[in-house]
């Protein structure tokens, strides 16, 4: 369709109709210290809600970053522990969204 919308909703059905017995799992971004900098009519969360409607529609299961403030709950005096340039993750910032995607993960198996 060309818009963030259409591919979004296009993509997530063909996954869908392709693997149709297998969970899938919709990760929203992060909140990250550069999203402030960022000068755009539409926010991230934006971007993240029409990911949350797609990911119902197709039926996927959806891990919550942006609204739970996940990565905003590391104080900045830390947050260079986690991420070299204040929006990507670094060897720690993966290891600890690791940790935090395996759990959510692991809980609907339980």
């Amino acid at each position: 369709e060309g818009t963030f919308t259409g591919d979004t909703r296009k993509t997530f059905l063909a996954i869908k109709n392709k693997f149709p017995d297998v969970p899938v799992y919709v990760i929203t971004m992060y909140k990250n210290r550069g999203e402030a900098e960022v000068k755009s009519s539409k926010t991230l969360n934006d971007y993240m809600h029409v990911e949350r409607v797609c990911a119902n529609e197709a039926g996927f299961k959806i891990v919550e970053l942006y609204s739970n403030d996940l990565m905003n709950n590391i104080v900045f005096e830390n947050f260079a522990a986690y991420s070299n340039d204040i929006i990507h993750p670094n060897d720690n910032g993966y290891m600890w969204l690791g940790r935090h995607l395996a759990a959510e993960i692991v809980s609907d198996f339980n």
